[in-house]
């Protein structure tokens, strides 16, 4: 049986936009965490792909690996990408993402993007109740959530 790895994030009010810590990383194919730098991350389900902004491509010293082309809300652009280990907030290491680079943010909301080249490889839900909402996530996907089974739903 696979080990399942799992964190929660709990905003005390609501929030558009889920933000939490990973640790990022040059893909070097070492475990050794102390050498990842500390980033928000934005995760962002209609992102196909994972996201690095050009500071955290400075600060890392990172070089080009080759170049996609990023579809989005303006049209396309060809752009480039990096090879990246991230560390989910659990530390467990998702490595050798290849990451599109992006326009610097106009804000400093969030350094990186998660997509969905990595949240399709777990669960991901999004609860609460009131104006607390709990986001978690775990890797490898493990079961269904179905919430059409809870009692008085839809009712």
């Amino acid at each position: 049986m696979m080990d399942i790895h799992a964190f929660t994030a709990v905003s005390p009010i609501f929030n558009r936009e889920i933000i939490t810590d990973v640790l990022v990383a040059v893909t070097t194919q070492q475990k050794d965490i102390s050498k990842f730098k500390k980033v928000r991350a934005l995760w962002d389900t209609g992102a196909t792909n994972s996201v690095i902004t050009p500071h955290v491509i400075n600060d890392l010293k990172m070089k080009p690996n080759g170049v996609t082309e990023v579809l989005h809300a303006g049209g396309a652009d060809l752009v480039n990408t990096y090879l990246i280990d991230i560390a989910l907030p659990n530390k467990i290491i998702i490595p050798a993402i290849r990451a599109s680079e992006c326009a610097e943010p106009k804000s400093s909301r969030f350094d990186i993007i998660i997509g969905m080249d990595i949240i399709s490889c777990g669960d991901f839900s999004i609860t609460g109740s009131g104006i607390k909402r709990m986001v978690s996530f775990c890797i490898p996907s493990s079961f269904y959530i179905d919430y059409t089974k809870i009692p008085n739903a839809g009712k």
